[in-house]
């Protein structure tokens, strides 16, 4: 039986009991623009805004998110896991701050380190990351607690080798939960809003009506089972939920799958692979 406009606006308590305020606000925001979104969002929780997720607070916590997203670039969320576990095992139940890491990297004493699983490239990249913050730990910190959201990805991606924009901009999303974060360049995104798109033709309509100037997808894919649009095409359609497209990006996701399962499971892989120490 198809839900009705006011049934799918009214989420259930225990749902959004299980989430952060700032979710149950972003959640209800999009549903009043798309009510038909409730049964996606309701298939499973969104590990990113459990209300039981440990808070990024201080500079060491944001440089470990940081250091996990370069650990856990171009391999898998059980390789990436099961690297960092090595690297806490090594020291001693913990992830190493960037003062620790700072004295191996000066001493050239990294062995230890790649025989964790970490590539001579990973390691660079890591440098980068530890020079950073021992170098501009009070910038970082005025970033963190005052800069927007473009001045943040700016800096991170000026300043450390291996951090590109998907990298910084997921910095924003799992680290600080910034709210209007979006990344139309991503191949889940760019998948999950041709999905998003291919069941709502009037949506899709409205959009090519507000084209300003084209940005091609760099986006490529031998198996044509679904159409790739335009960036400014999958920009256009975020800025409908706009203060929210973060939360609007995670659903993209799940609408990227067939398999909803594996998808939720990946949600959780990812959002562990970030942030557990």
């Amino acid at each position: 039986m198809k839900r009705s406009r006011e049934d799918q606006l009214l989420l259930p308590k225990d749902y959004l009991s299980r989430h952060t305020p700032e979710f149950g606000k972003a959640v209800r925001f999009i549903l009043d623009k798309d009510p038909s979104l409730a049964d996606i969002i309701l298939k499973s929780d969104f590990p990113i805004y459990s209300i039981n997720r440990k808070k990024i607070n201080t500079l060491n916590e944001c440089f470990v998110n940081l250091a996990s997203g370069i650990l856990s670039q171009q391999i898998s969320g059980v390789a990436a896991k099961a690297i960092k576990a090595r690297i806490v095992d090594l020291f001693k139940g913990e992830f190493p701050s960037y003062e620790t890491l700072e004295s191996i990297f000066k001493s050239k004493e990294t062995e230890d380190i790649r025989k964790c699983g970490v590539s001579g490239r990973k390691l660079v990249y890591l440098e980068s990351l530890v020079n950073y913050f021992c170098n501009e730990s009070e910038n970082i910190e005025r970033l963190i607690k005052e800069g927007n959201a473009e001045e943040i990805v700016n800096e991170l991606v000026k300043n450390v080798k291996g951090i590109g924009l998907w990298s910084a901009k997921m910095f924003l999303v799992t680290a600080l939960q910034h709210p209007n974060v979006f990344t139309a360049d991503d191949l889940g995104i760019s998948r999950g809003c041709s999905n998003y798109l291919k069941t709502r033709p009037e949506v899709l309509k409205n959009i090519m009506t507000k084209r300003r100037k084209i940005k091609k997808s760099k986006i490529k894919h031998k198996n044509r089972n679904w159409t790739i649009y335009d960036e400014d095409i999958v920009e256009i359609c975020a800025e409908s939920f706009e203060p929210y497209r973060t939360v609007f990006m995670l659903i993209l996701w799940r609408l990227s799958s067939t398999n909803m399962e594996a998808m939720i499971a990946a949600e959780k892989q990812f959002d562990d692979t970030k942030c557990d120490k």
